[in-house]
């Protein structure tokens, strides 16, 4: 899911509170008629749905709601690659990874050429145990300098795989292009360290220091570093430059 931040939230429950007083709440008995109308009938549009679904995928334990507005939505509209992408979301975070390759699969198939739905799918297949599957999926996003932004999203994948030297190869050479990103500097030293290479990563570190001097993270990381290099004086000197500076 994309939208994890409380104004995200907020703007659902907006949106769906607009809706439902128009409509009269789903599910409830009519003044007018004084029938039970169900929820699916009573939601006939479907943005609304979707924001509904999307809504009940935020909230805590209602995950099995959402994914049947999701199923309702994929009956109206079989061919809507964002439903079948979030739905496929929804089931891997209630367990159910099979049925979520078999929506992610049916998404690829409609937009074959989309690198962040080819992503998801090599990320589930790695989930799954299907290494090698996963890589064949990605072989020409992860290798190609061409997608710079698509290579930062391989980092993740090739970490799991265990390729720290490939996974660096992508990081410099997005930096190589985008020497400004602290975020990916940041990616870089991870990997470093990650690979056991702590003087590079602690090299990468200290020249983040000279542009970010009073940040308080930098010197936290570099005192994990210190310590996974066994340097505890050097660790204890970086801790307290980080207290004094959130202090």
């Amino acid at each position: 899911m994309r939208m994890q931040q409380p104004f995200g939230r907020i703007f659902l429950l907006i949106q769906l509170a607009l809706f439902f007083i128009a409509l009269g709440q789903p599910g409830m008995v009519t003044a007018k008629t004084n029938s039970f109308v169900p929820q699916e009938e009573m939601i006939a549009d479907s943005e609304a749905r979707l924001m509904l679904a999307r809504f009940l995928a935020l909230e805590e334990g209602r995950l099995g709601e959402a994914a049947e507005e999701y199923r309702i939505l994929l009956r109206e509209a079989q061919q809507d690659v964002t439903v079948l992408r979030e739905l496929a979301d929804v089931l891997v975070r209630l367990g159910k990874p099979n049925e979520a390759m078999g929506h992610l699969e049916a998404a690829l198939k409609i937009a074959p050429e989309d690198i962040e739905l080819r992503l998801s799918m090599a990320g589930l297949e790695t989930a799954m145990g299907h290494v090698a599957q996963a890589q064949r999926l990605t072989a020409d996003i992860c290798g190609s300098p061409k997608i710079a932004t698509a290579n930062l999203s391989c980092v993740g994948l090739l970490l799991s795989w265990g390729e720290f030297y490939q996974a660096e190869a992508v990081v410099r050479r997005h930096l190589a292009t985008h020497p400004e990103d602290t975020a990916g500097r940041r990616m870089l030293a991870d990997i470093l360290v990650g690979s056991q290479r702590f003087p590079g990563a602690e090299g990468v570190i200290r020249l983040l220091l000279l542009d970010e001097p009073a940040s308080p993270d930098l010197y936290v990381r570099l005192a994990t570093i210190k310590i996974l290099a066994k340097d505890f004086n050097g660790a204890l000197m970086s801790a307290r430059a980080s207290s004094e500076l959130m202090n």
